[in-house]
């Protein structure tokens, strides 16, 4: 993949958010409509160059336009085996994807509320936990399969399926590994620590930022994605590889490697809020999101996105990034 010359497709309309499940591309409209959209139709506009069209261009691509089956607009959400599970206002709710027509339409009769605690934001990882970001009420865990996985932690049990990790701040949530890294805007950012041992999971502990960097001071915005613990700094960018089993204790070596640095232009702004795709990090900054495949290696798009997703764990959109502004969305494709 090269962030050079990216194919660029801009839908006109005003969007509040959109994802993918099954070669199909979700996008949510601030009056309530969720219109589905077929990807193999939809990527014959793709262009080298950037492509605008309206919905009425693209009308062959669209499966089906379906209300919202939730009671309001998500904060977040996530799918995981043809489900979506949302944040709202009123708590963490899930709902049905069918898969089993044409329309792949999403049913309204499946709404399901599993919990009522505000929340922020989610990740789900691929054997069905979930990592929930509560804000001032801290990090929580769900336990979508609500298999017996041999846990021989204990956090406090809400009820059978939430679990809090750490009282402490949370704004949103990233999957390292077996461990969840919880980044705060009010606090210090932290990993909650966990490893495999004879086919056990087990919790070493919160680890906060300043233990994992070595120093003191707290970073801008930090953030992790399987073996790497990112964080801005008014200097720029740190990072550092972490090794998962060596929070066992009796492991050779330390879980988390020497600081590695790269430059950032300060121009960009403040950064806000960060992810990792196969392609490279991706900064939201005040002024312009920003894609960083390494070093040397940027791909800037100079105005401030509503909101915006990248999928690196799905075959087919592991090279997409998803953008929404204020009166329409682009598909960016690497």
């Amino acid at each position: 993949m090269s962030l050079e010359n990216p194919k660029i497709l801009r839908i006109l309309g005003d969007y509040w958010d959109i994802f993918t499940v099954d070669n199909k591309v979700y996008i949510w409209g601030f009056d309530g409509s969720v219109i589905c959209l077929d990807w193999e139709k939809l990527k014959e506009y793709l262009k080298t160059n950037e492509t605008v069209v309206e919905l009425k261009d693209i009308k062959n691509s669209i499966n089906g336009i379906y209300q919202n089956p939730f009671k309001e607009l998500h904060t977040d959400f996530a799918t995981y085996n043809n489900k979506i599970y949302a944040v709202l206002d009123e708590g963490l709710y899930s709902a049905t994807i069918n898969t089993n027509n044409t329309n792949n339409s999403i049913k309204t009769e499946t709404v399901e509320k599993i919990w009522d605690c505000p929340l922020f934001a989610l990740k789900i990882k691929s054997n069905g936990r979930v990592a929930l970001a509560g804000g001032e009420e801290g990090l929580f865990q769900y336990d979508i399969l609500k298999k017996e996985t041999g846990y021989i932690y204990k956090f406090h049990n809400y009820d059978s399926k939430i679990d809090q990790i750490s009282k402490d701040h949370s704004s949103f949530v990233n999957w390292a590994h077996s461990s969840i890294f919880s980044s705060s805007n009010r606090g210090e950012s932290y990993l909650a620590g966990f490893y495999w041992k004879d086919g056990q999971i087990n919790y070493k502990g919160i680890l906060n930022e300043s233990e994992i960097f070595g120093k003191n001071n707290s970073g801008e915005v930090s953030w992790a994605y399987r073996g790497n613990i990112y964080r801005t700094t008014s200097n720029g960018l740190e990072y550092i590889s972490f090794t998962q089993q060596k929070l066992q204790g009796n492991r050779q070596g330390q879980p988390f490697s020497e600081v590695k640095k790269v430059p950032f232009m300060p121009y960009k702004g403040k950064p806000l809020f960060a992810e990792v795709s196969m392609f490279g990090s991706i900064i939201e900054c005040e002024n312009a999101l920003v894609v960083m495949e390494n070093e040397k290696s940027f791909f800037n798009i100079p105005e401030p996105p509503t909101r915006w997703r990248v999928y690196p764990e799905d075959a087919i959109f592991k090279n997409h990034l998803h953008v929404i502004f204020e009166d329409y969305l682009k598909l960016y494709v690497f």
